[in-house]
């Protein structure tokens, strides 16, 4: 209690400190600038810092054991220290007196006056650096050298502003890295920060934010620690900011502040913890000085939420020899009052810490004061962070002062003529001398702490001491040694860029009483069952995952869909054939990396990275990131762009035809290289529109062939056809639709599907032509399992027989659900799987994985899970931590990931031969040869060979033209004979690409349940209408012919064409009429012209037919009209 009453009533007075001065006498004089008191309402109050006086009196200690053992031959160094209490006016009153100095020492040409040579402190950034620009702002003949030693605000290296200041402790941008290492080791990402209002305080929160955002971590909300015009801390606003992060659910603060605040906003949290129990987790930067005052309260208690709490700090040296000395002074009164006469504030110190708050007399034989405790003696004796830093500072100004003395007095003792002119009139010299500076302390000095054994000073273009940037982390936890008490324990260390953590030693006290251990501590992160949307600000879509290296390629994933109702827009994560092809691609570059095998001739030598995108699905939005790669290169994290064209040997991708129609569009006006992986439009077979696109798939021509090969095996000439609109759809329906009138098959309806429409609807546009039980489906890959989920909801058994192209194609996890769907075939263009590849899935770490920016968004929308550090966790279900890709039930390759791999092989490959002709083995770089002959290239390219079905036999990867060499796979859905209620996918035929091995394994093939084939025209009419301009109908409905009556046959072909005759002239004229009449309507329609098409809306035999949207030069082909992305 007394010490409390003590202590508050000390607070409530404030004094004049400025008067008050303590020196220690020497041939040269040091300033020294000292908090000495803590402040009160913009004044010194009377509460004396015991760490600012032990700070000064460890410099003072350093400087007597140089002078003792002669350091400067014949010269003693002194200082002279003030008391600022951490204001910056204090500060700046005392800058102008040095600055008046300095001009004082220049008169005094008879050297009487001891010269200043320097100003060591003082102790807070913002001090530091308001006096450094007044001392700067001195011609630099008269600048004095002003050392900092726990001043660590990132703004203080720039020498262009603060020419005189230097420090030996390490600055803010160590410590902000430290800090967000720590914040990832504790999975710390939703958290609020407290910062002071000045300098270090708002510097190191920006700095923090900058940082975090490319680390997945969010700061949801900030608060500068208010300090009114008097220079005083509210603690009523703490308390509020506190509730409010209560109420944001966020459990962990970082704070940049210092101890004497740190301890206000303590005593806040503490007040609310006792009112509630919500309670919040605080990471504390240096600024809290590890002092056991700032975590304790006035009955020297810890308080409740400082247990548990984090500290980021310099190294915390322990100076037994300093150490010693100051506990025994504190022991022996009578030297107390000894060493007072050169720092009066020990009696202050003294004062504080005694119970009866005895103030020592100067009567060093009758102090009136009893001795202190052995527990008082204790709290004097803790260890202060900076106090070996500021020994440092001391022997830094030293060794300056001996290079002068070197230099000026060629090893002569004492003050020669030429020290003293430079000494007094020109204190510049001395600044000078820093910048040449390296000095092992201890080898120079060996009669100092063995502490600073193999510690070097030495300095650079900055302001900073170069040194190891070791950082050491601290938990306030129970000590090792006395768990009845607490102490700050070293649980980390930050060196070479990288934190070690002893998870062991965490400690955790977050509604805790006894302290929690690793790894059940609290992690300041989204709650479960929350979507902590306002951190989700980080726009994927526009991220490129990017490598570099001396040669780069560039590829194009849709790793976003699209927005259907914005052309520049995105919508959310696609689950399939997104990442995977981009994982694929990247191991692709990277096992050629290795140079291992078959690939140690592909640019040797050189390091292969690779730029991907993401397309979204859309046209517009690939090009504009083709343009902004190739013109400004990638975006990074800070905002520049890293060139890559004058690297870049070729693009694989897109996958949709339409995205690589766009992207074709620009890349071969700059001659670019474009592999596609999974785009089948047979427009893109056109090499003068494209002449320098090429694709690992088979167009979409020779899929219809395949298609219609299947149905004529089946004996059924009765089909409708379902399609995707856009490119890849319409080009697939216009092929069906040439081969189909090759066969003589009729498409009784053709149905497009646009994205977003009500799918089942599908199905009822199908009702009405029933007889055309089989139905050709060309669907973008993404919309397969909408539309057949919806089919198979609303179809009854064996309603229809569906024929997928190989969009829908292998993926039987899809469909154990869609039993109606058994019985339909599917198409699929298959390359053997690279097994390596699966291996690299298998190990590929999803949790700790931050070099693609999309993989863990990918994982958690596939596997419908969340992991810890997640913003979104509105699932159910928490991630695995140990998840790979390859945990999925039955997990296969998906089907176009061969064909995107092969694709990157086949592209570096080719191009590195190219390299070789063009630019020799031996180049560095790209040369312009390369560029300007883009057809070398693809010849290059063209000619590659690999073992794409993995039997050993390499064959050419492309065709003349540039298009896939690969054939079809014929799969079947049947039920799996071992369990009924299993889906499989059974390979049943297929369908090379020389089309006389075409094969289909009726006698394996399974129909749908209940299903009569084959599907034919129900009548003649139904058949004539199909085929307006045929004689005859299709084989399987003939007309009846008697070979014995030739001329009852004759007469009445010659009958019927003279009434067919009649009848054309007939309708004729009434066509004429009516065009007369009304000249612009397009409803009167001739029934023979070849671009008609059936209603979807007219049923059997009853057909009207209706001229098509789509003439031969308005197809996909064209390139008129490009509104799909996908396949």
């Amino acid at each position: 209690m007394i010490f409390v009453l003590k202590f508050v009533s000390l607070l409530l007075l404030t004094h004049e400190a400025g008067a008050e001065v303590s020196l220690m006498n020497g041939d040269v004089i040091i300033n020294g600038l000292f908090d000495i008191y803590d402040s009160n309402n913009g004044r010194c109050s009377s509460v004396i810092s015991p760490a600012s006086v032990k700070n000064y009196e460890a410099i003072k200690w350093t400087l007597r054991m140089i002078n003792s053992n002669n350091y400067v031959p014949g010269i003693k160094i002194g200082i002279q220290a003030w008391p600022t209490c951490g204001l910056v006016s204090e500060a700046n009153d005392k800058a102008i007196d040095f600055i008046n100095k300095v001009h004082s020492d220049k008169m005094d040409t008879s050297y009487q006056s001891p010269p200043v040579i320097g100003i060591i402190g003082p102790e807070h950034s913002s001090e530091a650096g308001s006096i450094s620009v007044l001392l700067s702002s001195q011609r630099p003949t008269d600048r004095l050298i002003q050392i900092g030693y726990s001043t660590t605000a990132s703004s203080l290296s720039n020498t262009n502003i603060y020419h005189n200041f230097y420090r030996v402790v390490p600055n803010d941008e160590i410590q902000v890295e430290v800090m967000v290492s720590l914040l990832k080791k504790l999975e710390w990402n939703y958290i609020v920060v407290i910062y002071d209002m000045d300098n270090y305080g708002k510097e190191g929160y920006e700095s923090l934010k900058t940082r975090v955002k490319n680390e997945n971590i969010c700061i949801k909300s900030s608060f500068g620690i208010p300090i009114d015009e008097n220079g005083a801390v509210t603690s009523s606003s703490l308390r509020t900011f506190l509730d409010d992060t209560a109420q944001l659910s966020v459990t962990g603060a970082v704070v940049f502040s210092t101890a004497v605040h740190i301890k206000i906003l303590l005593n806040a949290a503490s007040l609310r913890l006792a009112e509630t129990s919500d309670q919040i987790s605080f990471l504390f930067s240096e600024g809290i000085d590890l002092t056991r005052s700032s975590v304790r309260d006035n009955n020297d208690n810890v308080y409740e939420p400082a247990k548990g709490a984090y500290v980021t700090a310099p190294p915390r040296s322990y100076v037994n020899e300093f150490e010693s000395y100051w506990k025994n002074m504190f022991k022996n009164i009578s030297r107390l009052v000894e060493e007072s006469e050169t720092n009066s504030w020990l009696k202050n110190v003294f004062s504080f810490y005694s119970d009866n708050n005895c103030f020592p007399s100067n009567d060093s034989a009758n102090p009136g004061c009893n001795e202190l405790t052995q527990s008082e003696i204790d709290k004097i004796g803790e260890n202060n962070l900076y106090t070996s830093y500021a020994i440092e500072s001391a022997s830094l100004l030293a060794k300056l002062l001996k290079d002068v003395h070197t230099v000026k007095c060629s090893g002569s003792d004492g003050f020669c003529e030429n020290m003293k002119s430079v000494i007094y009139n020109e204190k510049g010299f001395i600044l000078d001398k820093i910048k040449d500076i390296s000095v092992d302390l201890k080898k120079e000095m060996p009669f100092l702490p063995e502490v600073l054994e193999n510690k070097t000073l030495s300095f650079a273009t900055t302001a900073d001491v170069i040194s190891d940037t070791q950082y050491n982390v601290y938990n306030t936890r129970k000590c090792l040694t006395d768990d009845s008490k607490f102490c700050f324990v070293e649980i980390g260390k930050y060196l070479n860029s990288s934190l070690t953590l002893d998870t062991s030693l965490v400690r955790d006290y977050h509604k805790s009483s006894i302290g929690k251990t690793w790894p059940n501590i609290n992690r300041a992160q989204c709650l479960a069952g929350q979507k902590c949307s306002v951190c989700i600000l980080d726009d994927l879509t526009k991220e490129v995952l990017y490598e570099d290296g001396d040669i780069i390629v560039a590829g194009i994933i849709p790793i976003y869909n699209k927005d259907n109702g914005d052309p520049l827009g995105c919508n959310g994560i696609r689950t399939s054939l997104s990442v995977e092809i981009a994982e694929a691609m990247e191991f692709a570059v990277k096992e050629v990396n290795r140079r291992i095998g078959k690939y140690q001739n592909i640019f040797p030598g050189k390091k292969i990275g690779y730029a991907f995108i993401n397309s979204c699905n859309q046209p517009l939005v690939v090009q504009s990131k083709i343009l902004e790669l190739l013109q400004k290169g990638v975006l990074q994290k800070d905002g520049t762009f890293t060139p890559i064209s004058h690297k870049l040997v070729g693009w694989i991708g897109a996958y949709g035809s339409s995205i690589s129609l766009a992207a074709s569009q620009i890349l071969s006006k700059f001659g670019y290289i474009q592999i596609a992986y999974a785009s089948t439009a047979a427009v893109l077979s056109d090499r003068n529109e494209h002449p320098y696109f090429m694709r690992t798939c088979t167009p979409d021509d020779k899929q219809a062939k395949a298609m219609i090969k299947i149905i004529q095996t089946m004996q059924s000439n009765y089909i409708q056809v379902v399609y995707s609109e856009g490119t890849y759809g319409e080009g697939g329906r216009d092929a069906i639709r040439k081969e189909a009138q090759l066969a003589k098959i009729c498409i009784r309806n053709e149905i497009v599907v646009k994205e977003g429409e009500v799918y089942y609807q599908i199905l009822n546009k199908l009702r009405v032509n029933p007889s055309a039980k089989i139905v050709i489906m060309f669907l973008r890959s993404h919309v397969v399992d909408l539309v057949t989920s919806a089919i198979n909801e609303k179809m009854d058994y064996g309603e229809f027989m569906f024929i997928g192209s190989e969009a829908w194609g292998y993926r039987p996890d899809q469909f154990q659900e869609k039993k109606k769907l058994v019985g339909s075939i599917t198409l699929a263009l298959r390359m053997a799987e690279n097994d390596n590849f699966t291996s690299y899935l298998g190990d590929l770490n999803v949790y700790t994985n931050t070099h693609d920016p999309w993989l863990r968004e990918y994982t958690e929308k596939k596997f419908d899970c969340y992991f810890n550090t997640s913003f979104d966790k509105t699932s159910e279900n928490p991630c695995n931590e140990n998840l790979r890709l390859t945990d999925a039930p039955s997990f296969k390759q998906e089907i176009w990931t061969p064909f995107a791999l092969n694709a990157m092989l086949v592209l570096l490959s080719g191009t590195s031969d190219a390299f070789n002709e063009l630019c020799g083995s031996g180049s560095p770089s790209l040369c312009d040869q390369f560029r300007l002959k883009p057809d070398t290239v693809r010849n290059r390219v063209l000619q590659q060979t690999f073992d794409i079905a993995n039997d050993g036999n390499e064959i050419r990867m492309f065709d003349d033209n540039g298009d896939g060499n690969v054939g079809y796979r014929i799969y079947n859905i049947q039920r799996s004979p071992l369990d009924t209620n299993v889906l499989i996918y059974e390979q049943v035929g297929q369908s090379p690409l020389d089309e006389a091995n075409f094969k289909l394994e009726t006698e394996t093939l399974v129909k749908p349940d209940g299903m009569v084939l084959p599907a034919v025209c129900p009548n003649t009419k139904a058949c004539s209408e199909c085929f307006p301009n045929e004689n005859n109908t299709p084989n399987d409905v003939r007309e009846i012919s008697v070979d014995g009556n030739k001329t009852v046959t004759t007469v009445l072909g010659a009958f019927v064409g003279i009434l067919t005759l009649a009848v054309t002239i007939l309708v004729g004229c009434i066509l004429m009429m009516k065009r007369n009449r009304y000249p612009d309507d397009d409803t009167y329609l001739d029934a023979t012209d070849p671009y008609l098409t059936p209603s979807d809306t007219n049923r059997d035999g009853n057909n009207v037919y209706q001229r098509s949207t789509d003439s031969p030069n308005n197809s996909a082909d064209s390139g008129i009209t490009v509104r799909d992305t996908n396949i």
